[in-house]
């Protein structure tokens, strides 16, 4: 009887083992982003990001001069999915521009608005099956800014 015992230990601590490897490998996927869609709503924009299955992480937002910016980890860019999103009937914004780092596993997506007057406020995050959704919330302000000519 005393052989059973460490025989059935090693069977379980290998089982553990061989669970605790696959769990890290399964979390890491890498995704490929397959579409950018902008959605004109009244008082924000919607991105609607596409991959080719369920996106599970949250992306990292970045306040810039002028823009906003998203960096998707686990992600990749698909081959047919343009560099340059351009968008025509949304107020808030004018493009996006979604790029692919070399020798890395994530994707960093510049949100450019439509003019200098816009401000986008904080996003909302939504996952939704394939797709994340982006919520901008934005804002035309009525006054211009000083340019370095005025007095």
């Amino acid at each position: 009887m005393s052989f059973v015992r460490p025989a059935w230990l090693k069977v379980g601590i290998s089982l553990v083992l061989w669970a605790g490897m696959i769990v890290p490998v399964a979390a890491s996927e890498v995704r490929t982003l397959k579409n950018i869609e902008v959605i004109s709503l009244e008082n924000s924009s919607q991105l609607r990001l596409e991959f080719d299955g369920e996106f599970t992480g949250d992306p990292l937002i970045n306040f810039e001069s002028g823009s906003m910016s998203l960096r998707l980890d686990s992600t990749k860019t698909g081959s047919a999915l343009p560099l340059l999103t351009i968008v025509k009937a949304d107020s808030f914004i004018k493009a996006v521009r979604a790029v692919q780092v070399p020798n890395t596993n994530f994707v960093h997506l510049d949100i450019l608005p439509s003019s200098s007057r816009v401000t986008l406020g904080h996003p909302e995050i939504n996952h939704v099956g394939n797709s994340l959704l982006v919520i901008l919330p934005g804002k035309i302000s009525t006054n211009p800014g000083l340019s370095n000519t005025e007095v």
